[in-house]
C-alpha cells in the first residue's frame, strides 16, 4: 500500500464514488437506500457538504479511488490492532 494517497476531493471523483456507493446499496443494507443514486444526486449531496465546509477527503492507490482502505500500521499505528 505504498502508493496510497489522501488528497481533497475534486468533482471528477463522483463518477468512481458514485459506481462505489452503488455497489453497496445494491449488495449490502448498509446504507438504508434501496435505489443508488445517481451521478447528478451524488453531486448534489457532495455540493452540499461542501457549502457547510465540509472537508471532503478521498483516499487514492495507482491513481485510482478505492472503494476502502484496509487498516495499515504505516497510516494508523495501534498496538491493539497489530496483526500477529
Amino acid at each position: 500500500m505504498a502508493d496510497v494517497r489522501f488528497r481533497p476531493f475534486v468533482w471528477s471523483d463522483i463518477p468512481a464514488i458514485t459506481a462505489i456507493y452503488r455497489h453497496y446499496v445494491d449488495d449490502t443494507v448498509i446504507t438504508f437506500e434501496t435505489e443508488p443514486p445517481g451521478e447528478a444526486e451524488m453531486a448534489e449531496r457532495f455540493g452540499k457538504l461542501l457549502t457547510l465546509r465540509h472537508p471532503l477527503i478521498v483516499v487514492e492507490q495507482a491513481g485510482q479511488v478505492c472503494p476502502e482502505i484496509r487498516r495499515h500500521a504505516a497510516l494508523a499505528p495501534d498496538a491493539a490492532h497489530e496483526e500477529a
